[in-house]
This record gives structure tokens, C-alpha cells and sequence, in this order.
């Protein structure tokens, strides 16, 4: 493409909105439509284009990314608000909008027309949705008549932004059924397509909020119906709701955290960057741990340790006893700042029930990545004859964390994807650089250990798994502590306990405990 607009400048060829060389994303949808329309007019595309194919190569960029003037019929997607709602005053108003826009269709006699052409004419698109009509219409005139075509042509939009919609659980739409038989819901399917292509030529995800909007205004659900959220339970509602005493003492307890963060120095009086949270059941421990992540303070990487049988939210994590190593905790927030996943969101990808998927992709390639740390380290045990040195384990763990990451990336790069389809998450769509920037003084992440009690009791297995995950912190501290290797470590427990009080090391000391009751 960049080959083919510095062709079309040096032609002296104008009108065209540029792309620029790093694409931005509201413009991807229509770098592919250009792509596909070049693909399909232009023998041989994309290879070096002759200059006999110059004007055509205009042709469809025009018909998909033309520069409008003022004077001009407004483009597709730059069709004002105010044009927008002085059509629907045309069409009578909104007092019933769905019934009167499709009999202002009937009245105007969209039946009638032979062509595209006169259907562009006869419902007013812009200049972008109208060449555009005309040249898709164009291809299949032979074959088909234009009724048809144009019947087919909405319901397949529709289907699309309907499934779209519905699959990112948007609320307030009675969705239509598509391949309607009677002549008003024909009526009100072309109205619908006649108005969605003014938002954009072919569905695109980063116009949900439009189309939402849209079908909203024309096709409103009965707020009598009970709306279907993200949430699966009443536990998670009462979690996701806004409760003004966890906002309230969660800066309070950050402060905390914070203080103790920035009190540690590795290689000198503390054991390790980890404290622990106190408090009894339903204390606001979790919540907070949340609510750091909500408010933007830093990443949270979260894992609960809960009984497999237990009624507790957050549950047991799918990563529960996967995490046994700061460093791949670090690489999925590292794959977070690279891509644009905010604290909130990475905080809920990890914790609720609706991104499972997710979920349990993490903890097989936690899974992998290990097992690959084990079978390396049981070879050179086996060169060695003896274990491995710290340095050649440090060395080992980088080259695997860092092929964790390649890996990742494409399951990070698609979840942040699907995510946005969300009507929840759809507005975080626009991430700040300072909600995924580190803070000066603050910890690159937090990782959260909850229902940790069980950790330090009754299972001999456990207690030593428990002693190796404080082990490979402190190693991970005393070893990297740049700025974005910096971590603290919060356990949750409904009391105090030694190990979070003693120290292994006689001459080293942990941090108190932070009391919520």
C-alpha cells in the first residue's frame, strides 16, 4: 500500500486521504477494505503496479478513502450528528421511530428500484456508501435482481453488527430476526441497513458503540427485561459493584504496600519484597486488591489459593500453584504495557468467569514454560553431575521466560481484541500512556497471593512449596531490580502467621503485616 499511494502523489493524483505508515487502529477495517478492493480489480496486486493500472488503483481508494471537502455530500463516516438527527426529523421524528422510518422507505418506494443507483438516490447516502452501492451492485446485476440483492446485502450486515453485539452482551436492543418474511419487517430491515451504512461502509468493531446507539434509538428492548451482564453470579455482582467503603480504604492500604515497597532495599536488612493483607472473611481483602487495580495504581497478578471445594470468591485460580516464579508474572504485564491491556483489565481477564479461556490458556503455557525450566535444569544436572550453579539457573530461566513471551504475545494480542467487542470494557478502549506507564516510587506489578493460610498449613507439600516461592522472590529481588523488574509481594490471610513474621535467615527481617480488621 505504501508503494502504491508515493505511485498515486508522484502521478499528481489528490482527493485521497493518506494512510499514514504506521496505521492507526480506527483505520485498520478500511486499510483491509482497500486491500481486498485492490486484490480483486488489479491483476497480479500487489506486485510493483504498471502504469496502466494508475486510475484504477485511484478508483478504489477514492471509493473507500476520499478526502470530502466542506461543500461536499458528507463521507460515510464523517456524516455529522447534527445532519444525522435533522434525517430522522425528516422522517417524522422520534416519537416511534422504527414504524415511521420504515413507512417514509415505503412512501419513497424502495420496491421500486432497478438499480443501486436509485436506491442511493432515493434514501440519501453519502458519497462514499453511494460509489461504493453502485460498485458492488454492479458485479452482480447479471446474476441477480436488485431487490434481492439489496435484501440480502442488509440482512448480511445486520447479522454481522447483531452478532457482534450480541456476542459482547451490549444491553437495550430487541434484536431483529434476520430474513424477516413480512413486508413491514422487510421494511424496517431496509431503513436499519440504510442507516448503519452511514456509520460505516462494512461492520467494523471499533464502531460498536454507533451501531449500538443506532439499534437502541430504532430498536429498543423492553426495560422490563432483565438485562444479561458479564457477571455469572451473585457473588461477582456484589463484587463489581461500586461499594464506597472498599474505594474508601484502598488508598489507605496502597499507601501502606507502597511504604513498605519503597522501604526495601535488596542485599540489605529485609528478606524478601513481600508483606501480607490480614484480615477476617468478607473483611474487603480481595476488593481492595481490586480496587488497586480499578483506580490504576499499578498491575495486580493475581492468584487465589482457595480449597478446589470452596464457596469463596474470587474461587481457586486455574494458576494456583502454576505461579511459582516472579518472572512470568513480570513478562504478562510486560505483554500488558506492549499491547495497551490496562490494571483494570488485566485484573478481570484473570479473575472472572467469562474469560476462563483465557484463563486456562495461561496456565498450560505456565505449564510448559516450566516444564521446560525442569527438563533443561535435569540436563545439566546430568553434564554436571552435581546441581546446577544460581548463574546457569538464571540463565536457563531468561531463555525460557523470554520464549514464554514470544508465545504469548499472540494470545495477549487477541484476548485485548475480543475484550473491546465488550459493552463494558468497549469505552477503555483508548488506553492512556499513563494508566500503562511504571509510576516513579511504585512497583511495576503487584503479586497477589490469596487464601494463602493454606499455604503455611497442614500440607508438608505445600509449606515447602510455600518456602520456594518466597525463595525464588528474594532471588528475583537480589538478582534484577531495574525499574521494570521491580515487584512486591502481598499475601491475603484472615490472620497473622509465622512464617510472615519470621524470618529463615536469623539476621533478616520481613515486613509487618498490614491489619484490615
Amino acid at each position: 500500500m505504501s508503494l502504491i499511494q508515493q505511485v498515486l502523489v508522484d502521478e499528481g493524483y489528490k482527493n485521497l486521504n493518506w494512510f499514514e505508515r504506521h496505521v492507526a487502529e480506527d483505520r485498520v477495517d478500511d486499510l483491509i477494505v482497500c486491500f481486498a478492493g485492490l486484490s480483486e480489480k488489479i491483476p497480479d496486486f500487489p506486485l510493483a503496479p504498471g502504469p496502466k493500472f494508475h486510475k484504477d488503483y485511484y478508483q478504489v481508494m477514492h471509493g473507500v478513502v476520499p478526502v470530502i471537502e466542506e461543500k461536499q455530500t458528507p463521507s460515510l463516516d464523517s456524516r455529522s450528528e447534527s445532519e444525522f438527527d435533522s434525517n430522522q426529523e425528516d422522517h417524522g421524528g422520534t416519537e416511534d421511530p422504527d414504524l415511521i422510518s420504515a413507512e417514509a422507505v415505503i412512501k419513497a418506494g424502495w420496491r421500486e428500484c432497478k438499480d443501486a443507483q436509485q436506491f442511493v438516490d432515493l434514501v440519501g447516502l453519502g458519497n462514499m456508501a453511494a460509489q461504493c452501492l453502485v460498485l458492488l451492485f454492479s458485479e452482480e446485476k447479471e446474476e441477480v435482481n436488485f431487490i434481492t440483492w439489496i435484501k440480502e446485502a442488509a440482512e448480511d450486515y445486520l447479522g454481522q453488527v447483531q452478532h457482534c453485539l450480541q456476542a459482547g452482551l451490549w444491553q437495550g436492543i430487541q434484536w431483529m430476526e434476520i430474513q424477516p418474511s413480512p413486508d413491514k419487517e422487510e421494511n424496517d430491515l431496509i431503513f436499519i441497513y440504510s442507516e448503519l451504512l452511514t456509520i460505516s461502509l462494512c461492520p467494523k468493531n471499533s464502531k460498536l458503540s454507533a451501531y449500538h446507539d443506532l439499534l437502541q434509538r430504532l430498536l429498543p428492548k423492553d426495560e422490563n427485561l432483565k438485562p444479561r451482564g458479564l457477571s455469572q453470579s451473585s457473588q461477582e455482582a456484589v463484587f463489581y459493584r461500586d461499594i464506597e467503603d472498599t474505594r474508601r480504604i484502598t488508598p489507605a492500604v496502597y499507601e501502606e504496600v507502597l511504604k513498605r515497597f519503597q522501604e526495601f532495599r535488596p542485599r540489605e536488612k529485609w528478606l524478601g519484597p513481600f508483606t501480607a493483607i490480614i484480615g477476617p472473611q468478607e473483611s474487603g481483602k480481595t476488593s481492595v486488591m481490586g480496587q488497586i487495580a480499578q483506580q490504576g495504581y499499578t498491575y495486580v497478578a493475581y492468584v487465589s489459593f482457595a480449597e478446589p471445594n470452596s464457596t469463596t470468591f474470587l474461587g481457586r485460580s486455574e494458576l494456583a500453584h502454576r505461579s511459582r516464579s516472579p518472572e512470568i508474572c513480570l513478562a504478562n504485564v510486560e505483554l500488558c504495557r506492549q499491547i495497551g491491556i490496562s490494571p483494570r483489565v488485566f485484573f478481570d481477564l484473570q479473575v472472572r468467569k467469562h474469560f476462563g479461556g483465557f484463563q486456562e490458556r495461561l496456565r498450560w503455557a505456565l505449564l510448559k514454560c516450566h516444564s521446560d525450566i525442569d527438563s533443561e535444569m535435569f540436563r545439566i544436572r546430568g553434564q554436571f553431575r552435581g546441581k546446577p550453579d544460581h548463574e546457569s539457573f538464571s540463565e536457563i530461566l531468561t531463555k525460557y521466560v523470554e520464549r514464554y513471551k514470544q508465545n504469548q504475545k499472540i494470545i495477549f494480542v487477541c484476548t485485548h481484541a475480543k475484550w473491546k467487542t465488550y459493552q463494558e470494557y468497549h469505552h477503555l478502549m483508548d488506553v492512556k500512556d499513563d494508566e500503562l506507564v511504571i509510576k516513579e516510587g511504585h512497583p511495576s506489578v503487584l503479586l497477589c497471593f490469596d487464601e494463602s493460610g493454606g499455604l503455611v498449613t497442614i500440607a508438608e507439600d505445600e509449606m515447602v512449596w510455600f518456602e520456594k516461592l518466597i525463595k525464588a522472590i528474594c532471588n528475583r529481588s537480589h538478582d534484577q531490580w531495574g525499574e521494570k523488574d521491580r515487584f512486591f509481594s502481598v499475601f491475603l490471610d484472615r490472620k497473622t502467621r509465622d512464617p510472615y513474621l519470621k524470618s529463615p535467615a536469623s539476621h533478616k527481617e520481613v515486613f509487618k503485616p498490614i491489619d484490615l480488621d
